[in-house]
């Protein structure tokens, strides 16, 4: 990816073409093809470059607020679709039941120093994954995954105006996630997490959730939904996640979709912690079940080179922590140490993962002192 100015693109500084605004129906979106055969070959640093530079064109392009968007390559505009209803089910976090595999709390994340305005992930190398399921009921259900880009568990002033009865025990999470459950699509979900004592009521229109072992009350809400392609597994790398924080002139957070190098999708936030852009320190990128706390199961063999970018102002490349945040899993294994970032690409961590065997004892530099919570 070539490196950008993100403060300056979505800034907006040229006037919005929409096309397509009806409120009624959903949206045709294409399907994802099989493999990343065209990310290879003699080709693909033009093809990249050419994406990327129409990339940095069309998020010049100011958005309108609330919206549900997509851009299609080579077409300098944005299209609005019609925002769905968001899945009534949760991501979870983490809440203390350990693996060895990635998940439920196991996991790299990069760590800064300052604070994040944005992160983005993705996959470097895919090998050996044919398949990939979650267990419902008794059944496997195929193709079921989600991308999640989490922040760490963090103290926000939300907790006392929402409500909180002890917001220095209350803590921040946010997660901007592609999910292929049903719907299939992209949205944001807030979490206040030890929001108060059993009994406690949650903030209007937001769900509350209580783990079995805690006495404390959970408070979760999602944002409006964009519909998306349904990727199958086997085209994870022409996936991209990005969230943002709000900040400066944009004072919305919002996530985006990259899907080969042909579209980008787009869904606002609805900001429920504005003071994210200055307590993002950490962020979790990967690949898990698709939601309450399911493991995506993939075939043996499978290796999985992820790929972290944040940005925070910083030239330096992030820490690299032993934590996950997220209640959902996969059955690979960390292995090896994580690499540095790339003097072309953000700041960034890459690591490795696999089930093809337990491998080399993963290891990665903690981070000195944690600023998040850890629910359990």
């Amino acid at each position: 990816m070539v490196k950008v100015s993100y403060k300056l693109l979505f800034a907006g500084v040229a006037t919005i073409v929409a096309a397509g605004c009806s409120n009624a129906g959903a949206p045709n979106v294409p399907q994802v093809a099989s493999g990343a055969a065209h990310l290879r070959g003699p080709n693909a640093g033009i093809a990249r470059l050419q994406f990327e530079n129409w990339r940095s064109t069309i998020q010049q392009l100011p958005k309108p607020k609330n919206a549900c968007l997509m851009a299609s390559y080579p077409k300098t505009q944005w299209r609005e679709i019609p925002c769905i209803k968001p899945p009534n089910t949760p991501l979870l976090p983490e809440h203390g039941v350990r693996s060895a595999t990635v998940g439920d709390g196991t996991d790299f994340a990069a760590v800064v120093t300052g604070h994040m305005s944005f992160a983005e992930g993705g996959f470097d190398h895919v090998t050996g994954v044919k398949s990939e399921y979650v267990v419902r009921r008794k059944h496997h259900v195929s193709n079921a995954y989600s991308l999640q880009l989490n922040t760490q568990f963090f103290r926000t002033q939300s907790c006392a105006s929402l409500g909180s009865p002890d917001p220095q025990s209350c803590f921040g999470w946010e997660q901007f996630a592609y999910d292929t459950g049903r719907p299939v699509g992209l949205f944001i979900e807030y979490w206040l997490a030890d929001f108060g004592p059993l009994g406690t009521k949650c903030p209007s229109g937001w769900h509350k959730f209580v783990f079995k072992e805690q006495n404390e009350v959970n408070c979760w809400i999602n944002s409006a939904e964009i519909p998306t392609p349904a990727a199958p597994i086997t085209s994870l790398e022409k996936l991209r996640l990005l969230g943002s924080a709000a900040y400066s002139s944009r004072d919305q957070d919002f996530a985006e979709l990259i899907v080969s190098l042909s579209s980008i999708y787009y869904v606002a936030g609805q900001n429920w912690f504005p003071d994210l852009d200055s307590q993002w320190q950490d962020t979790e990128f990967n690949i898990f079940g698709d939601c309450c706390g399911d493991q995506a199961v993939f075939n043996a063999g499978s290796t999985i080179v992820v790929r972290t970018e944040v940005e925070s102002g910083a030239t330096t490349a992030p820490a690299c922590d032993s934590e996950g945040f997220t209640g959902e899993s996969n059955n690979l294994y960390l292995t090896g140490t994580p690499g540095k970032w790339r003097k072309t690409q953000y700041p960034s961590i890459i690591f490795t993962e696999t089930n093809e065997s337990s491998g080399s004892q993963a290891s990665c530099a903690e981070k000195g002192s944690k600023a998040y919570h850890s629910l359990h």
